[in-house]
């Protein structure tokens, strides 16, 4: 739906529904295979699981093993965002272009690798706004009322407002960078061929908020 409105200015369920029968499956694979990558970084906690023992924790003289291990879980998380930053584009891909499994993942490094600044400051730009709802749920719980109302009020703002919009956000991205057909891009190329008095009169239609 967000490709079908990118291009065209509008969409609709039927978007959604044609595109789903022809990628859930290679989706469904594609993150099956991109989850085995997050899960191979449990191999930075290798070392510190095999020499840790429970016992050491309550000896202030046997550190070694929980640190190493501590170290080992901290490099996993940190590997888990690189993933996450690196593959952040390679579902929109999949179904932008109709990729297979693999092609959708090395389409959406590649692209990274083209446009890494754009993409970086996408994914900050949206975790932010994931922090921000996450720290507001927080000072709700302070409230009797709120704490009640909130669960609900936060279900919401993420299914109706935040995932459509990480969605066109990120398709948008990707096809602006890879010279898809946007329709903003159309109605702004036409505006500029416009008279002046025309631009001003039809300014309401082009305008984004």
């Amino acid at each position: 739906m967000a490709r079908h409105a990118t291009e065209t200015g509008k969409t609709g369920l039927t978007a959604m529904v044609e595109a789903g029968k022809k990628n859930v499956v290679n989706l469904f694979l594609a993150d099956v295979l991109v989850g085995l990558l997050a899960l191979a970084g449990i191999v930075f906690m290798v070392p510190g699981a095999l020499k840790f023992d429970i016992n050491q924790i309550l000896s202030p003289e046997k550190t070694g093993a929980p640190l190493l291990l501590i170290a080992g879980i901290l490099l996993w998380v940190l590997y888990l965002l690189i993933l996450g930053l690196v593959l952040a584009v390679f579902r929109y891909a999949l179904v932008v272009d109709n990729l297979e499994p693999i092609d959708g993942i090395v389409t959406g490094f590649n692209f990274f690798k083209k446009n890494k600044s754009d993409v970086f400051v996408l994914w900050i730009i949206l975790g932010i706004i994931i922090v921000a709802i996450t720290i507001i749920g927080e000072l709700m719980r302070f409230s009797p009322v709120m704490n009640l109302i909130w669960p609900l009020v936060n279900v919401f703002i993420s299914v109706f407002v935040v995932a459509p919009l990480t969605t066109v956000f990120w398709v948008r991205l990707y096809m602006t960078r890879t010279g898809k057909e946007v329709y903003f891009n159309e109605l702004l190329a036409h505006k500029r061929r416009m008279p002046l008095w025309a631009q001003m009169s039809q300014a309401r239609v082009y305008s984004i908020p």
